[in-house]
């Protein structure tokens, strides 16, 4: 697992799905950091690059391997919102049970006040980024934090492009080519063309015969084989968008029961679809949280959920289907971390 020096936490895109001032300023910091020479994590650029295609996974694998962590905000809401709450509230956590005994949380805020903080920031370094030098003091406390000297920055790796990529594209320039040689010598065929049933000749009988009718059958000139293999046109069914929203009232069917909340990701048709977050309206509720992969409004894949069972709040990490827990899967207890069943799940219970 990669070790990084700083994570920072921000909240991405607001409820158009548009660039938060918040994600401007977080990657401002990032590249600021990442000129100094610090291993630095954020999720819109290291998850693409580290390859993850499992987003609450990466996040959480990130959290647990980085060494201190930076809270960027533009206002209250949008530090308490979604991954944003749950990053820096996880790291907290981590802090207060001694299990990261020497990490720390540091702010960076902007257009807001620093009293305008969650209350369980304020304990910890804040930083106004409208200030001149802010990001070079911060930088300063993370250096003292990490009790290093300022790394220097590695060399970029070297772009390696694999040699199945290389003979793929080899194979389909020969073919181009190959298509711009025969066409020349192999005639393009006409339009397809159609002649309708029609009468050609109707004689009087001379004898006794019947009268004799020819008639020609509805044909079609179809294109050659070889042009339909160099032919591109081609028609495709329009593709179905799929549209990132924030906050988005829905009910949620799991195992444990009915939820009624807000979702934060993408929805097609109205429904949850791909990667997305789940946080009940009430906190008494059966299932208080999930995060990870949906399909058709319901949890499908893998994915991590907060709920209660038997007046005891759990937490499981694992494969769903169709809102149940079902394939490998992990649950244990929220208070102490004690694992109840390690294994594998039907139907939203435990095969033993």
């Amino acid at each position: 697992m990669e070790q990084w020096h700083v994570f920072i936490s921000y909240k991405h895109t607001d409820k158009d799905g548009r660039d938060t001032k918040d994600y401007k300023l977080a990657r401002e910091f990032y590249d600021y950091l990442r000129s100094k020479g610090l291993q630095v994590f954020l999720s819109s650029v290291e998850l693409k690059n580290m390859g993850q295609a499992k987003y609450a996974k990466g996040i959480d694998d990130a959290l647990e391997s980085s060494a201190h962590l930076v809270a960027v905000g533009c206002s209250k809401e949008h530090f308490e919102s979604g991954y944003v709450d749950y990053e820096w509230r996880s790291f907290h956590t981590e802090i207060i049970k001694k299990q990261k005994p020497n990490s720390k949380i540091f702010l960076l805020y902007k257009d807001m006040k620093d009293t305008e903080l969650p209350y369980a920031l304020r304990q910890y370094q804040a930083f106004d980024a409208s200030e001149k030098d802010s990001f070079e003091e911060l930088y300063e406390y993370i250096i003292n934090a990490l009790g290093q000297a300022a790394p220097t920055p590695p060399p970029p790796e070297p772009t390696r492009i694999p040699w199945k990529w290389i003979l793929i594209g080899m194979l389909a320039a020969a073919l181009v080519i190959a298509g711009l040689l025969l066409r020349p010598i192999l005639p393009w065929p006409p339009e397809p063309t159609t002649t309708t049933q029609q009468e050609i000749t109707t004689e009087e009988p001379t004898t006794t015969e019947r009268p004799t009718t020819t008639t020609t059958s509805p044909t079609t000139t179809t294109t050659s084989w070889i042009w339909q293999f160099f032919d591109t046109t081609t028609t495709t069914k329009p593709a179905v968008t799929a549209l990132r929203v924030e906050d988005l009232s829905v009910t949620v069917k799991f195992d444990v029961g009915t939820c009624n909340g807000l979702y934060t990701g993408y929805v097609v048709n109205g429904k949850p679809e791909g990667q997305g977050d789940f946080t009940s309206s009430f906190s008494f509720a059966m299932c208080t949280s999930y995060s990870g992969e949906w399909e058709n409004g319901l949890p499908n894949g893998e994915g991590t959920a907060f709920y209660t069972y038997n007046a005891q709040d759990h937490k499981y990490v694992g494969n769903w289907k169709d809102g149940k827990k079902h394939g490998s899967g992990t649950s244990t207890h929220v208070s102490d971390g004690t694992v109840c069943y390690k294994g594998q799940w039907k139907d939203g219970k435990s095969v033993n």
